[in-house]
């Protein structure tokens, strides 16, 4: 019969725990959303204020007062290139006309309707339909603006979801706080830019276009929500994995390397040097490492992801130092190490051939719990506002920005932090697991 390999019969017990097979199956699909991150999420930063704090799932709907609402804005009109100002009666919307002047601002848009007749619009105004067509400028009408700004009467919309499409609301109106009541419209459509790509809502095929902007069809709903700038949070959510499994990986590296290296010097030569090696942890262990952490980001004027690596690696190397250093004092005298120094072996020889390969366990298990340790790290200076910049995606950058609607929309900070929590779970059960199933005395 054949026996199993160390590395073989350390997977299978591994894969009897079964936390850390939860955890292994979680981090896993971290992985994978992190490198087809681009493919899953392709605009985490695309805003839409229109769809702002929309709950998961939840369909919006358009809105009109019920009764038209004084507005203040600047009219547009066409009229003959050969003239450089116009005088026009305009009806206000209240049963009267008043007479406005309007001076030439530049070329007219020709446009074909969907019915295939054509017609002239202003350049700077949102008249088109969906389906209208820009055929060019015009040669012979050209764009026409008000001097002033005319109070005009006009309808009001809003967007909501259809348990709120209906509430009467308060709404600034010329500067005064009115009270207004709401018709229900219809679902919302999405409006996109083709210069620019941002996105709105308005009403089915409402004349409110723009010459650049197209109606791409009805809003989807949003799987997570979407957050107070109307971006949608699963995917933000997935972008933010890749920059957490990307801090936590380089941050653990970042301690290994420091770390490995002066806790074996210290375990193995002991004296003098392992007393200033280990006085010198002492001192970091005396700082908190959040605040710590801190510190080191102040010093630095450009704060990038950069940065952030050497903080928390700075921070996080004492704890993997004082385990490698535990481990190599209880081996450094053992048979095995006895007899590679009696036949030559040098002292960089026998750490590196013969005590690290035996302490590979309580390192890979402190790895996996120092990932969990980096990731909430990195959170933790995001929430503050010191990590990761904005509009860069990021769960603890995400959190901050939540807490501002804690109550009227609790799925913007509370969708990051389950998922923060899943994933620090994770891999403290994969650290037990590892933990277990590298020690042969365990029964699993």
């Amino acid at each position: 019969m054949k026996n199993d390999t160390f590395i073989s019969a350390t997977f299978k017990r591994l894969f009897r725990h079964k936390l850390a097979l939860i955890g292994f199956c979680i981090i896993f699909l971290l992985v994978l959303v992190s490198i087809f991150a681009d493919l899953m999420a392709p605009n985490p930063n695309q805003m839409n204020l229109d769809a702002a704090l929309t709950p998961p799932l939840k369909e919006l709907y358009v809105a009109r007062s019920k009764e038209k609402v004084p507005q203040n804005e600047y009219l547009y009109t066409v009229g003959p290139s050969d003239q450089k100002t116009l005088a026009l009666m305009i009806d206000t919307g209240v049963g009267e006309k008043i007479k406005v002047e309007f001076d030439k601002t530049g070329s007219a848009l020709e446009v074909m309707t969907k019915d295939g007749t054509n017609k002239f619009v202003p350049q700077n105004d949102n008249i088109l339909s969906p389906g209208d067509k820009v055929v060019g400028e015009s040669t012979t009408i050209s764009t026409f603006r008000s001097r002033k700004s005319v109070v005009v009467m006009k309808y009001k919309y809003r967007f909501a979801t259809l348990s709120n499409l209906l509430v009467p609301s308060k709404e600034v109106i010329e500067g005064n706080l009115v009270a207004v009541d709401w018709v229900d419209e219809g679902p919302a459509f999405l409006v996109r830019d083709k210069k620019s790509g941002q996105l709105r809502l308005h009403k089915e095929g409402f004349a409110d276009l723009s010459p650049t902007e197209e109606e791409i069809g009805k809003m989807p709903k949003p799987l997570l929500g979407t957050d107070n700038a109307g971006r949608d949070i699963a995917q933000r959510l997935v972008h933010g994995a890749r920059i957490s499994l990307y801090v936590g990986i380089i941050v653990e590296l970042i301690c290994l390397v420091i770390g490995i290296p002066l806790g074996a010097m210290a375990g193995f030569f002991g004296g003098w040097l392992d007393n200033f090696i280990m006085r010198f942890t002492d001192i970091m262990f005396a700082f908190p490492g959040l605040l710590f952490a801190i510190a080191v980001m102040s010093i630095f004027e450009n704060r990038d992801i950069t940065t952030i690596f050497i903080a928390l690696g700075l921070v996080g190397w004492p704890t993997i130092a004082r385990i490698v250093r535990g481990q190599v004092i209880s081996l450094k005298n053992t048979e095995f190490v006895e007899g590679a120094r009696a036949i030559g072996c040098s002292n960089l020889r026998i750490i590196t051939n013969h005590i690290m390969p035996n302490i590979i366990a309580p390192i890979v298990v402190y790895t996996s719990l120092g990932i969990a340790s980096a990731i909430m790290s990195e959170a933790g200076l995001s929430f503050l506002g010191i990590g990761i910049r904005p509009p860069t995606p990021s769960w603890g950058t995400m959190i901050n920005e939540g807490f501002q609607h804690a109550l009227d929309a609790p799925h913007v900070w509370l969708m990051p932090g389950i998922v923060i929590a899943l994933v620090v779970l994770a891999f403290n059960f994969l650290g037990d697991g590892l933990r277990d199933a590298l020690d042969p005395k365990l029964k699993i």
